[in-house]
Order: structure tokens, then sequence, then C-alpha cells
């Protein structure tokens, strides 16, 4: 991790969420002293390792053979590489993040691998032979979990745990227009191939056929939407509230760990208890709706630091720490899930490593006439002192 940025860098007030200095208004290239290659190599391993890898959707043993190296990195990598470019040259804010970052959801759970589609296909990860809240050829249920989970998870957790890295280097474009188109090849080229796989052969035996037209129509619709607004309409960010405090850093990370398990936990019980779809949908909506709220009014509260946005990701890591990765190695025992727990345990410890280090840079950097200590630069991409994450 780099060391904090000094002059002409400033700290912005204690009032405001930790952002840096704006960058000038015809920036549009990567600055010429700052190498950005460790930050896109970072970022294109670190969105594999946490959305998949963590979570357990691709364990360790299965990440490191060549398939899983080579392809889970390129359509998490690129896409989160291309979607902090967005937001870095346009300068908008974490709830335009979330947005592409649904959008990245629906192309890859929708449009890549069919998950929205294939729930017939035994071994599909959706699979749901009873039909429960399938309409127009999509579950539905499952679309709206994926939508929060690659948002938050997959794209919005490893560009805040990239700018704690690289805070000098977080406000500053990657990639030239060169880079951007031949990042897109990348992306799409394979991503076609898998697609047409997929609809065709993977799941053929399994009787899966390739999506309805008309279903995968709307998902290419909703991607389009998706992209549009979360691209060109800026999301408009919390006022300042200079009179309230941040919460402390444990009850943060308590929050996010306890929010984190409800929207999990929603997710599995209520379609095995048969909850009726539409109700499942929407506790889920609500729960991941109220914990995003519930963040973006803390980061606009006196005090919110650096500490803090580490405490979201070690949140959300707890779960998969102590409930999640556990059930799944030991409890399921479902194969090739050796490692898990291990690379859960080896991430909260670096989490807590990094919190320390934080911790001591921020006290070193208050002044002597401030109570408490003020943020550092952890946020990367806004156009204005006032600019709040999870807006």
């Amino acid at each position: 991790m780099e060391n904090l940025p000094t002059a002409p860098y400033a700290y912005p007030a204690p009032v405001t969420a930790p952002l840096p200095v704006p960058l000038p208004p015809t920036f549009a290239e990567p600055h010429p002293r700052l190498r950005m290659w460790p930050v896109l190599l970072t970022l294109y391993f670190l969105a594999p390792l946490i959305a998949e890898v963590l979570s357990g959707s691709t364990p360790p043993l299965l990440f490191i053979q060549p398939f899983g190296f080579i392809f889970t990195p390129l359509l998490y990598g690129s896409s989160a590489i291309l979607i902090r470019e967005i937001v870095v040259r346009r300068r908008l804010g974490w709830g335009n993040v979330l947005l592409l970052g649904a959008a990245f959801g629906v192309f890859q759970e929708a449009l890549v691998v069919q998950t929205w589609y294939d729930f017939i296909a035994k071994s599909s990860p959706s699979y749901q032979p009873s039909g429960y809240g399938v309409v127009w050829g999509t579950y539905w249920p499952w679309a709206v979990e994926l939508s929060f989970y690659h948002a938050i998870i997959s794209i919005a957790l490893p560009l805040i745990l990239l700018n704690l890295f690289f805070p000098q280097r977080a406000a500053l474009p990657g990639l030239r227009r060169r880079g951007v188109i031949l990042w897109l090849v990348w992306l799409i080229v394979p991503c076609g191939l898998l697609a047409f796989a997929v609809a065709t052969t993977q799941f053929a035996k399994q009787g899966y056929h390739g999506p309805p037209l008309g279903a995968y129509l709307l998902g290419c619709a909703l991607l389009v939407a998706l992209l549009l607004i979360g691209s060109f309409v800026r999301i408009p960010t919390p006022r300042p509230q200079p009179d309230r405090q941040a919460p402390g850093v444990w009850t943060v990370r308590f929050a996010v760990f306890g929010l984190t398990t409800a929207f999990f936990g929603a997710s599995i019980l209520l379609p095995d208890l048969r909850v009726p779809a539409i109700i499942t949908s929407l506790v889920v909506t609500t729960i991941g709706g109220f914990g995003l709220w519930r963040v973006r009014t803390w980061t606009a509260r006196n005090g919110w630091n650096a500490r803090h946005w580490l405490a979201i990701v070690m949140g959300v890591l707890g779960w998969f720490l102590l409930l999640w990765t556990p059930l799944m190695e030991f409890g399921q025992h479902a194969p090739l899930r050796e490692g898990l727990v291990l690379a859960n345990v080896i991430a909260m410890a670096l989490a807590f490593i990094l919190d320390w280090r934080l911790k001591r840079r921020i006290a070193r950097t208050a002044p002597p006439s401030v109570s408490q200590p003020e943020p550092i630069p952890a946020a990367a991409w806004a156009a204005a002192p006032t600019q709040s994450p999870l807006s």
C-alpha cells in the first residue's frame, strides 16, 4: 500500500466522506508521473478473489487451474477495470458504481453464463426444478439477488480496497483510449464464445438449449439501461451532517455483517419455505436497499474515514468467514471446497493489518486542534468535496 499523499493533495474537512482532490476539468489521460499498471493489475485479480474465491463460488483449488485462473479474472477483473475507468473519467460517485455493478451482474448472469434462464439444468447454480419465481422464462428472485451481489461484492468492495491500497492514484484514469478498446475486446470476445457454449452444449444433456429469445432480449435491454443510467446520470449525494458523529468502526463492522447475514439468509431460506416469490424479492430488495441507505447516510457524518470504508469490507467478509464457508467446507462437504475457510482467515487477518496501519497513519496526520482523526482520501472519483460514496 502506497504512502498517503502529502502536498499538493489536501485532506477534506472532517464533516464529509474521505475524498481526494478533484480532477482538473480537462484531465482525460493517465498521469504521466504515476504508473497505473499496479493499480490495474491489482484490481484485475482482486475482483475475482473477493467475488468468487472468498465467497466459495470458485474455491481455491479450481481458481488456480488454467481455465479458472484465466477466465475468472478476465470476466471480473476486466469489467471492474472498465467500470472504474468510466467512473474516474466522468468523475461519478458510488451510486453510479453500484448501478454499473448491477449492469455487470446482468451481463454475467443473464447474457454470459445465463443463470437467469438455465434453472432447469441440474448442475446450474440457479437450479430450480419447481419453477419457483419463474416468469417469462426468467428466474427473478435469483436475478434480483445476483444483481445486488455483483453490484456490491463483485465491484464496489474491490474498488473500495483499491482506493485504500493506492490513495494517490485513486482518482486517476488507468487506460488510454486504445487501452479501453483492447480491454473491451478482451472481455467481449471470450464472453461471447462462452455464452454460445452455455446456450448450445454445456447443459444440452440436461434439457437446456438456450434462453427464450424474449427473455434474453429483456436482459439485453436491462443491461443497456443500467449502463446508460450508471454512466450518464449523476446520482445525487447526501448532504454533509457535521452535527452528527460517524459510528464507531466496530459498529460498522457488526452492522454490515448483520445486514449481509440477513440478505443471504432471506435469499436462501425464503424460497425453501415456499414464500411467494414476489415477497422473497421484495424482502431481499428491502434489506439490500436499507443497507445501502444506511451506509450512504453514515458517509456524510463527521469523522467518517478510511477505516470505516475498510470496516464495510470486513463486515461482508465476516459473513463468508464465520458462516458461509464453514458450512460449505465442513457442513455440506461440498467437493473441491478445501481451503475456503483458510483463505477467508488469511483475508481477514490482512484486513486487520491494513486497519492497524490506517489507524496509525490517520493518527499521525490528524491536526493537533482536531479532537478526532481527519479522514484520508480513500474514495477515488468525486468531482466536488461534498461528494460522498455509496450515493
